[in-house]
């Protein structure tokens, strides 16, 4: 007899009850099915975490002739690192020739398996925070240089009666579209990358519109402080001042 996991189910018995069904392993005319599923249990990863699910059967070890090790899952409330001693002794209780080793916890074993896509992580994320940084210090300085060329302008619009709000109004216009051209260019590009990272990180997916609009915000945010400062200070200038500005 043998258990199947949903994966061989939805493979190979997608339109019937699987329980009950003979099967064999080889192929052959002197094959016979003589392997009858008994039951269904979830989706387990195998070997890896990031490993697709695939089609397996379980089958009692006391089918097979020879054993070479076998695997023990515990759950308890208890703190793990403390079982330690009471399962040594409770297997040696039952068998004194029987060896225990390999003891750790579910969590140190996904460690273990993620270790390397974990550094990989850290690393982009810190790559990537000096990026996002460096672009911030780069659109607030081209944004408040292109504000502070106007200075001029907005001194003359000040001298003819033009209020300080309509002023920054303007430049807020002229920045927004420049974010606007930058979200239509950057977007496409971010997922574009984010589609070849994905095989580099584990459970990172290139179609995540949160981490996407938190971005958008952010530099929304850097370029309203970069037009909203520079034209603060320069509506706050004496027109005849502005105008001699060079």
């Amino acid at each position: 007899m043998a258990i199947i996991n949903e994966a061989m189910a939805k493979e190979f018995f997608a339109n019937r009850n699987p329980i009950g069904v003979h099967f064999a392993l080889g192929g052959g005319n002197d094959v016979k099915p003589n392997i009858e599923i008994v039951g269904v249990v979830k989706n387990a990863k195998e070997g890896h975490v990031r490993d697709a699910d695939r089609p397996y059967f379980y089958r009692p070890y006391s089918q097979f002739g020879k054993l070479f090790g076998m695997s023990f899952y515990i759950r308890s409330q208890q703190e793990p690192l403390l079982m330690a001693k009471a399962l040594r002794e409770t297997v040696r209780g039952a068998d004194a020739n029987l060896p225990v080793y390999d003891l750790k916890t579910v969590k140190r074993v996904v460690d273990e398996d993620l270790f390397a896509e974990r550094v990989i992580a850290g690393l982009a994320a810190a790559f990537g925070g000096l990026a996002a940084l460096l672009a911030a210090l780069g659109i607030y300085g081209v944004l408040a240089y292109l504000v502070a060329q106007r200075t001029r302008e907005i001194g003359i619009r000040v001298a003819l009666g033009a209020a300080a709000g309509h002023v920054r109004g303007l430049v807020f216009k002229e920045v927004g579209w420049m974010v606007l051209a930058g979200a239509v260019v950057g977007l496409p590009l971010s997922y574009g990358l984010a589609r070849l990272s994905e095989s580099l990180l584990y459970g990172v997916q290139a179609g995540d519109v949160p981490l996407y609009a938190a971005s958008l915000g952010i530099i929304c945010l850097v370029a309203g402080a970069a037009g909203y400062i520079p034209s603060r200070r320069a509506t706050r200038i004496d027109p005849i001042v502005a105008l001699r500005y060079e």
